[in-house]
């Protein structure tokens, strides 16, 4: 369907949020992140800016139970897990005028300071709702040696 609620997230090492409403993404990864170090690895610092867009006809408008998984995480125990509002974001949004304005985007920044990376593998940003499961980016671990600092 055309008017299917979607989302992305932008990897990157920071977000500074600038003078009139502009983010600047320092250190955007372009698919995959390599580790210059044995896992487990201690990343000082890491940010995420996830998008969030919906049709605002869309009866399926629902809170968004946001997960993010490390490399290491199992399908139950992400490393970070909220609930994002968004029916009451989205409710204090005016109706729109055209049919350029009916959609609704919420966009928000995750940092973990630090970064506690137990393995290689995938950062996955899952969020679930009304629309079911939606894939808010995937970010693909990779180390430059296969010894682990456990093993050393």
């Amino acid at each position: 369907m055309m008017n299917e609620p979607y989302g992305w997230t932008i990897f990157c090492d920071d977000i500074r949020e600038e003078v009139g409403g502009k983010s600047s993404f320092m250190g955007v990864y372009k698919g995959t992140m390599i580790i210059n170090d044995v896992f487990p690895a201690i990343v000082p610092k890491f940010a995420m800016s996830i998008n969030y867009r919906i049709f605002r006809g869309d009866t399926r408008l629902n809170d968004i139970d946001l997960k993010i998984f490390l490399p290491g995480d199992d399908d139950a125990n992400p490393s970070v897990a909220t609930v994002i509002p968004v029916s009451e974001i989205f409710a204090e949004i005016d109706t729109p005028t055209s049919a350029e304005s009916s959609f609704a985007q919420i966009s928000f920044s995750v940092i973990l300071s630090p970064m506690i990376l137990k393995e290689a593998g995938k950062i996955k940003v899952r969020g679930t709702g009304g629309a079911g499961l939606l894939k808010l980016g995937t970010l693909k671990v990779q180390g430059t040696s296969s010894t682990s600092k456990l093993e050393a």
